[in-house]
């Protein structure tokens, strides 16, 4: 038997600091309306989300649509950006620059100062996952965040963490990461990553378009 499992990233947050716990932004709203108007009449049979205000927000707004029961797992959080919290991308360059630009060369799964890495991100999340897999549902929404995304992706197919910055060099804000979990073989496959179409229309709503402070 396949299980279904859609990973979402949630909709833009009302601040561009480093990993805050913020509300929605006016734009979040909309690219969450339009997801959940794209989703109306989709085979879901429950929400997992994150505890951080942005994914419940997203959830909740594209469950007007599907009406499924929700489960909030802190464990879906975001992984942890340490010591650059709150900080502002100004800010953040000029303190962590050296380390930002090494991550990117992605030669090792580097660990945010004071924070996680991608491996310990995944192994956080992992026991949910299997609350997943392992339980009645055979199609599951997950709203998430980038970073805990792109480190699972990696944890299920059995790559590289250091890979993890290689998938898509940007994750649209309520875009879809659709896994297929075979309960035979024990093994997950991507069926799809960063679909994003409900945003094509409106361009104002990619990331391309968002003006970091």
């Amino acid at each position: 038997m396949k299980k279904r499992i859609v990973f979402v990233r949630h909709g833009r947050q009302n601040s561009s600091k480093c990993n805050v716990d913020v509300p929605l932004s006016p734009e979040g709203v909309l690219q969450a309306e339009l997801l959940s108007e794209r989703l109306k009449g989709s085979c879901f049979d429950i929400m997992f989300t994150s505890t951080l205000i942005r994914a419940r927000e997203t959830g909740d707004i594209i469950n007007r649509n599907l009406r499924l029961d929700v489960i909030r797992r802190e464990r879906l959080n975001e992984i942890d950006w340490g010591d650059l919290i709150g900080l502002t991308h100004a800010e953040r360059d000029e303190k962590y620059g050296s380390f930002l630009a090494e991550r990117q060369l992605r030669t090792s799964d580097l660990a945010f100062p004071g924070g996680e890495s991608g491996e310990d991100a995944y192994s956080r999340a992992r026991p949910v996952i299997d609350e997943m897999i392992n339980g009645p549902w055979k199609s599951i929404i997950t709203v998430t965040h980038g970073g805990m995304i792109r480190s699972l992706i990696a944890g299920l197919l059995g790559l590289p963490f250091s890979s993890k910055l290689a998938f898509g060099d940007s994750l649209e804000n309520t875009s879809m990461s659709e896994f297929l979990y075979d309960t035979d073989t024990g093994l997950f496959s991507m069926e799809t990553f960063n679909d994003h179409a409900h945003l094509f229309s409106h361009p104002e709503l990619m990331r391309s378009a968002w003006k970091q402070e």
